[in-house]
């Protein structure tokens, strides 16, 4: 290790004993993580990068995790090691990663858990689904367990949002992309996706959960008979972002929440389980780019 740290500090120009300390912790972290002391690894340990990665996301936070990688990318310099590219897009992912969830937000107290909120949807699904209710009602009860049983998408993402039953929507005009309005599709075998805008992108999503796919069939065979926008008013007229948030409102009673829901709320919640959990860079990004959360907050 004395002959890395002196690497470090003459090619960097290193003086602060502060930078010194953090490289030296730094190289004890990836010990651990590759499980034998840094004057006994070969270029060898360092080849499976995803491997690496997942064990670095399951024992550290995002600002140590960018400390130690910083450190690890130094290190290969230093050994002459020929896959270096991979570990810097790792190092962009997490700086990215950290403007969506940092230390700060991790404190914040929060109402309940996702899997809390999600399982009081589930509890009162068999009671809309059982029998009719008013079409206000049902819709806002469909808001809220799209954004619990899938994924929870921006607000904007539904202002507007267009419905293609039968067919599917035109395709995307080259550079027109962030005028297009997003969509809820229908497949051929009765099943629900979305083609969303985010990001200046267009994403397309399936909820796989089958209680919710259940609440948008019947949503459309028995409630709303608008078949130009999604989510509308009983009498067909599309609803504004200050209806959509009283609508989420109404439904944290429905299901007795002890916190009046909203859509920034529900997305707080689900990143807090979200980040908890062990994922790959790759399955993060693309959740976080289909509900249209921005990487540089």
């Amino acid at each position: 290790m004395e002959d890395f740290i002196n690497y470090y500090k003459t090619n960097y120009k290193v003086k602060s004993e502060y930078s010194v300390s953090n490289a030296v912790s730094s190289i004890k972290r990836i010990e651990k993580i590759i499980e034998k002391p840094i004057s006994t690894a070969t270029l060898d340990d360092f080849k499976n990068s995803e491997k690496l990665i997942l064990k670095l996301n399951a024992m550290y936070s995002y600002n140590t995790s960018i400390l130690t990688l910083n450190t690890l990318i130094n290190y290969l310099k230093y050994r002459k090691a020929p896959d270096i590219e991979i570990y810097k897009v790792y190092l962009n992912d997490y700086i990215e990663l950290r403007g969506v969830w940092d230390t700060e937000n991790a404190k914040v107290s929060l109402p309940f858990s996702f899997t809390e909120l999600r399982q009081k949807v589930v509890e009162y699904y068999p009671e809309m689904i059982r029998k009719p209710h008013a079409f206000t009602k049902y819709r806002n009860f469909l808001l809220i367990a799209i954004l619990t049983l899938g994924l929870p998408l921006r607000l904007h993402s539904f202002i507007n949002m267009r419905v293609c039953l039968y067919k599917p929507p035109p395709q995307s005009i080259k550079g027109a992309e962030e005028t297009e309005p997003n969509y809820i599709v229908k497949t051929p075998e009765g099943e629900f996706y979305f083609i969303l805008r985010t990001n200046k992108k267009r994403v397309i999503y399936k909820p796989d959960n089958q209680i919710l796919q259940r609440l948008l069939t019947n949503y459309f065979s028995c409630y709303s008979k608008h078949r130009l926008h999604f989510l509308t008013n009983s009498k067909g007229e599309i609803m504004s972002q200050t209806n959509m948030t009283n609508a989420l409102s109404s439904a944290s009673n429905l299901i007795n929440s002890t916190a009046s829901l909203t859509f920034n709320l529900i997305r707080k919640i689900f990143l807090r389980e979200f980040f908890e959990k062990e994922k790959t860079h790759k399955e993060r990004k693309k959740i976080l780019e289909i509900i249209g959360q921005a990487y540089n907050n």
